[in-house]
């Protein structure tokens, strides 16, 4: 009598491991199903109209950006400030870089003064009247004023 009751032990011992077995399978069918139906994580999916909708506003908005850097530079081509400067006796390359900063050709006053110096072109400053304009650079500008470039 206790193998019977064993063998029908084992019996429904086996039967629940094949139900809990299909159910497994079954539960990890579904999250795999959801798995594919779920965009990856950090990705949004989104309709195909409401994408050709983004490129094409993502086009109009770089368009109208160039069209604004296209402004901007022929604005800045317009406006080249010219400023005669006068240098008289007793000037110093530290009055000259600040007329030029305060006439907006330098961002500030050291810039020139720095590069004069760098280049030992201080003592050089010559006596005279010189146009300069913003479209120069600091070493044209300075070869200017110390005689070594023509005007």
């Amino acid at each position: 009598m206790a193998r019977n009751v064993f063998r029908k032990l084992a019996a429904v011992l086996f039967i629940c491991a094949v139900i809990l077995l299909v159910i497994k399978q079954m539960t990890y069918a579904e999250k795999k199903a959801e798995k594919k139906s779920q965009p990856k994580a950090g990705y949004v999916e989104i309709k195909q109209e409401d994408y050709d909708k983004l490129i094409k506003e993502s086009e109009d908005w770089k368009k109208k950006y160039e069209g604004q850097l296209e402004k901007a530079s022929t604005n800045k081509q317009e406006s080249v400030k010219v400023l005669y400067l006068n240098i008289g006796d007793g000037m110093t390359s530290k009055d000259v870089s600040e007329q030029l900063a305060k006439a907006g050709l330098i961002k500030t006053a050291d810039d020139l003064n720095t590069y004069l110096s760098k280049n030992n072109m201080q003592r050089l400053l010559q006596i005279g009247e010189y146009e300069l304009n913003s479209q120069m650079d600091i070493e044209t500008m300075a070869k200017i004023i110390t005689g070594q470039k023509e005007e």
